[in-house]
């Protein structure tokens, strides 16, 4: 069957007569996974395992999370799977910020009493992250190991590293509970920025609507009242609804009744009583919306920390 010009899904199969270098380790990988049980509990599950088969279980966490080297919402979101989920992939080209979030995941999984192996084919990625984790964090959260150099620097580095620990005066439990205290505080201001930019949006609506009324309630007064602002009334615009709405079922001396009431308003006496009534509904709703802007400016008005 013919079809027009464009872009089409299409199923390829590809038969090549050798594997290449790296099926063949893959494999040979996999055939050793069979033979052991040691891998049930780790991430290597995934690979021969269903998740309904699968001993793995999610994490449970010791306290809140942690973030020594600056992260934005996207890599919080994925240090906390990280926390959790017992496998989870990161991808992303460079320059966006996947060493800071290893040594944060470190980090957090140190604080979940976790022991950690960073591994890479690339020996620079794996001498940046300690790097960053001995500059910004502390000396000793990740260890380098490798080749003979870097193993016979390790006793040295833990000596240091533990020297270090033993000079902080504050406890490790002074600490959890510190940062317990500020993820609280924090918590609770996200969520008051997240309640400020609702009633920001709230706001706007709000002002929008209040311009639009303004100008149908100017052309309603002059209609009524033939001015631009109606005169001081001794009675509310919700008792003029209820009172124009029940005239308009009357039977007994309505003509007597509207007059009296127009009389009381001060409105033009041929004034339509749907005009009354509708002007009254938007006298009320103007009056909830200024209402709505006086909430809206104190919430503005927090002093947010």
């Amino acid at each position: 069957m013919s079809r027009s010009p464009g872009i089409y899904n299409t199923a390829v199969s590809v038969l090549v007569e050798t594997s290449s270098e790296y099926q063949a380790t893959l494999r040979e990988e996999l055939r050793q996974l069979q033979t052991r049980k040691d891998w049930t509990t780790t991430a290597a599950a995934h690979l021969l395992l269903s998740e309904s088969t699968s001993n793995l279980k999610n994490r449970t966490l010791s306290g809140p999370l942690a973030a020594p080297l600056v992260c934005n919402q996207s890599q919080e979101e994925t240090l906390e799977l990280l926390r959790q989920k017992p496998l989870t992939v990161v991808t992303g080209p460079p320059g966006t910020g996947k060493t800071q979030l290893v040594v944060n995941a470190v980090t957090n999984a140190w604080l979940d009493n976790e022991s950690v192996l960073v591994t890479s084919t690339n020996n620079a990625a794996v001498d940046v992250a300690v790097d960053r984790a001995e500059r910004d964090v502390f000396d000793g959260l990740l260890v380098r190991t490798g080749n003979r150099e870097t193993r016979e620097q390790i006793p040295d580095r833990i000596a240091v590293a533990s020297s270090r620990a033993a000079s902080h005066s504050d406890s490790q439990s002074t600490v959890r509970a510190k940062l317990k205290r500020i993820a609280g505080q924090r918590a609770k201001l996200m969520t008051q920025l997240i309640r400020l930019d609702e009633v920001n949006e709230e706001l706007l609506c709000v002002a929008e609507e209040r311009e639009e009324l303004e100008q149908e309630l100017k052309s309603a007064v002059l209609s009524i009242w033939d001015c631009e602002n109606p005169p001081k009334l001794s009675i509310s615009s919700n008792e003029i609804k209820r009172r124009a709405g029940r005239l308009m079922r009357a039977w007994l001396f309505p003509r007597y009744r509207i007059r009296r009431l127009y009389r009381r308003v001060g409105c033009n006496e041929t004034t339509p009583l749907d005009d009354l009534v509708r002007w009254a509904e938007k006298d009320q709703r103007m009056a909830w919306l200024a209402n709505q802007m006086k909430v809206g400016l104190y919430v503005n008005s927090w002093n947010l920390p």
